[in-house]
This record gives structure tokens, C-alpha cells and sequence, in this order.
């Protein structure tokens, strides 16, 4: 947490650290930093910034409040922003209206239109998962269903292989219903790995629901669970199917009542508001209660990485190597053999892997080039594997698509984002 504090307080206050990019510092999942940050109480990067925002945009305005939000975002990239113009226009027509008194009529017509358009927020909520206008489309579009129903939403199920990107939609379901205005900014968002004690499934079952002091040896005081907290937002279990029957009983009487009691409590029913979102590698008609399940209404199958299109594959490549790239500082060429080597082998737990499988290649491809004079590290085949090797000797239908993808070497420039030489056809 110390370290945490110390890279927020550290950092480019017009351009605060993204908790991905928090996330990459510490080497810890991006789930784990948005608990810590709300632990602390600290906000995301966009509201970290909101007021300093704000204020230049007034300054702005208050020159010329006829500007359109291309020259409003431009002015703003001068004085040091990296912000796009969809991030403008969410905070200028506010800014207009306190300059004019809040008089709407005297608001230029072009952010009426745009502020209309970005009432969809799928946007800025879901595009950081590749495929989000591809193959998970239709799995978005029922996860903003979910978020989206009234009263509070829908309870979900999200299943599929590991590493396929179950926490990341979570995460996203949560963003979506803070900017959608479902939740309150301040909504929790509680994380819970069921598969952390179960082997202890008491301990298991306080830890979600509380425990009063006495009700089994150990518990020297009353606690509140992990339900409580996340009263008025959202709690996700992971890996839910490790959670035992017991749990799962509680847990559909929460969904019916929305009421639970700690564990050991007989007299007293506690009342809470909470959307639950749940993940499984297993089968959720084999490995949960039919009793549990028939009360989650949604459930959403992510694909595994080898259904995924190959265009959408080659994103993701693309999107780890531009962070390894990041995190050690240097440019990267990574060769033609290399891109089509990660996007054929067999990798067998999915996005999760591959981000592993990348991070060891450019890790050899370093080692190679960290004491030479030299802002640029080349990864060729003979960084890679055996296994990630043997691609280019199989499935020959498969690297003829990959073939007409028409890809060439990439080039990944640390200090203009990326530039990449390739050209893709509709697959």
C-alpha cells in the first residue's frame, strides 16, 4: 500500500497513473489495485485530475467560450494534457453552463450533439477489452443488460477456460455502472477469490458473511463480511464454484431477500443492496447447486483465445508487447516469424498465458541488449520457446490465414505509442 501511495503522490497530476498502469508498477493484477485504492479511499486517475481539469478548462473558456471541443482539446494537449476529445466533452458543457449561468440555450451546438452521443458510455467502460466491437460484442452488450436493469441490475454468472479475461469483464461491468449513473462513484467494488479458504469453509463463510464472537474457535470478536462492505455496489467472486454448498445456500437467500446473517447469529437478519458478479473456470450446470444457479439470470461464456478471430489475437499481442516495451524502456522490433509464432501455438490457458509466454520473450530479448548503446531491443525466433517455435511447422490451414493478414515486422516506439507495419483483411 506504502509503494502504491507513493507512485500516486509521484505522479503528472494533469496525466495521473491509470490503475493499469498502477497495476504494471507493482507487478500485481489490476483487480487488486482498484481494492487497494478504494481501501484507501483514494479516487480513480479521472477524478484525480477532475479539478485541475476543470479549472484550466474554465480558463480556457472564459477567453473565448465559443471554442469547439477540437480547439478546446488542443489548447489542452498545449498546456500538457494526454486527453482525448470524448473526455472534453464529458466535462465542458458543465463548464459552460457555470460560465453562462447556466443558461443551456447558449451552448454551442456541436456539444449539445456530442454529449448526446457519449450518453452511451460502452465506449470508455468496455474498449479496453480487445474484440469489445468483435467477438465479445454480443457478451457486452448483455453485460451492460445486466448492469442496466432495473431496480439493481441483474445477478451474473461469467464462465469459461482460464485466463480468458473473466476479471477484466467484471471490472468493466463495474466502471459501466459508475458511469452510467447505476451506481454512486463511491460504490464499493469488492473482490473475492472463494478458492482463498476453501479449505476452511467456516473461515470461508465469515469472511463473505461476518462472524459474532464464539461461533467457532478462533472468532475472539464480532467482524463484518465482505457482503457488508460492499453494501450499495458490487461484489464479485471469483472462482465461485470453490465455494461450498453451505455458502451457496446463504448466498441465494441473500439474492431472494436480500437479507443474511452472520455466521453464528440466530436473531438477527441483516439487510444489504448488493449486485453480485460471479466467475468459474467449471461447468456451472455440473459444479454449482441447481438451486443457486436458477437465481443468477445472466450468464456469459467468454471464448477461449484459439476461438477468437486472428486479427483480434494479433491485438492482443500487439497490446502486451507495447506494455513490455513501456517496461523496460526501449524500443522493440519484433520480427514477422515472431507474430505468427505467438499467434498459432497452443496456448492453453488463454489470454492469461500469452501475457506470460510475452513477458519471458521480451524478458531473453533484454537480457541480449541491456548493456549495449542501443534505445531498441530486436526479438527474433530465437527468443521464443520450443513450443511457441513448433508453430510455424503446424496447422497449415491456420497460417495461411495468418499469411493473409499480410503481416510484416512491427515496430513499437515507446515514445510515439506504436508504429506498426502490417495491413489486415476481414476475416
Amino acid at each position: 500500500m506504502q509503494r502504491l501511495i507513493e507512485l500516486i503522490n509521484s505522479e503528472d497530476k494533469k496525466n495521473p497513473y491509470t490503475d493499469q498502469e498502477l497495476a504494471e508498477f507493482l507487478s500485481i493484477p489490476r483487480l487488486k489495485v482498484i481494492q487497494k485504492r478504494n481501501e484507501l479511499n483514494i479516487p480513480d486517475s479521472r477524478d484525480r485530475r477532475k479539478e485541475l481539469l476543470l479549472a484550466d478548462l474554465r480558463e480556457i473558456l472564459k477567453k473565448n467560450i465559443n471554442l469547439s471541443e477540437r480547439k478546446v482539446t488542443e489548447l489542452m494537449t498545449e498546456r500538457g494534457y494526454k486527453i482525448s476529445r470524448s473526455i472534453i466533452s464529458k466535462n465542458i458543457k458543465d463548464v459552460i453552463q457555470e460560465i453562462k449561468g447556466g443558461n443551456e440555450s447558449t451552448l454551442p451546438n456541436e456539444t449539445l450533439v456530442i454529449k448526446e452521443k457519449d450518453n452511451n458510455k460502452n465506449e470508455e467502460s468496455f474498449q479496453k477489452l480487445i474484440g469489445y466491437r468483435g467477438s465479445l460484442r454480443n457478451k457486452i452488450d448483455l453485460a451492460k443488460a445486466a448492469i442496466l436493469y432495473p431496480p439493481n441490475g441483474l445477478h451474473t454468472l461469467i464462465y469459461g477456460g482460464s485466463g480468458v479475461g473473466k476479471s477484466e469483464l467484471a471490472e468493466c461491468m463495474y466502471e459501466f455502472s459508475v458511469l452510467s449513473g447505476v451506481k454512486s462513484k463511491d460504490a464499493p467494488f469488492i473482490v473475492f477469490n472463494c478458492a482463498d479458504y476453501a479449505e476452511n469453509p467456516n473461515l470461508l463463510i465469515a469472511q463473505l458473511f461476518g462472524v459474532i464472537r464464539g461461533a467457532y474457535t478462533g472468532a475472539n470478536s464480532d467482524k463484518e463480511g465482505l457482503v457488508e462492505k460492499a453494501n450499495g455496489g458490487i461484489l464479485f467472486l471469483d472462482e465461485i464454484h470453490r465455494l461450498p454448498s453451505e455458502g451457496q445456500e446463504i448466498l441465494f437467500y441473500l439474492i431472494d431477500k436480500g437479507k443474511y446473517r452472520r455466521l453464528g447469529e440466530t436473531n438477527v437478519e441483516r439487510k444489504v443492496n448488493v449486485l453480485i458478479l460471479a466467475a468459474t473456470t467449471e461447468n456451472p450446470e455440473s459444479n454449482l447447486l441447481l438451486t443457486f444457479r436458477r437465481r443468477i439470470p445472466v450468464l456469459i461464456e467468454l471464448p477461449k483465445l484459439t476461438e477468437r478471430p486472428l486479427s483480434e489475437r494479433l491485438e492482443v499481442i500487439v497490446m502486451f508487447l507495447t506494455r513490455e516495451a513501456r517496461r523496460i524502456n526501449r524500443n522493440l522490433l519484433v520480427k514477422k516469424d515472431v507474430l505468427t509464432c505467438l499467434m498459432m501455438y497452443n496456448c492453453k490457458a488463454n489470454i492469461g498465458q500469452l501475457k506470460s509466454d510475452i513477458q519471458v520473450i521480451c524478458a531473453k530479448s533484454y537480457v541480449k541488449y541491456m548493456f549495449k548503446n542501443t534505445d531498441e531491443v530486436v526479438i527474433d525466433i530465437e527468443d521464443l520457446s520450443l513450443s511457441i517455435k513448433s508453430a510455424l511447422s503446424e496447422g497449415q490451414k491456420e497460417k495461411k490465414q495468418v499469411k493473409n493478414l499480410g503481416i510484416d515486422d512491427l515496430y513499437i516506439d515507446i515514445k510515439n505509442e506504436q508504429k506498426i507495419k502490417m495491413k489486415y483483411t476481414n476475416m
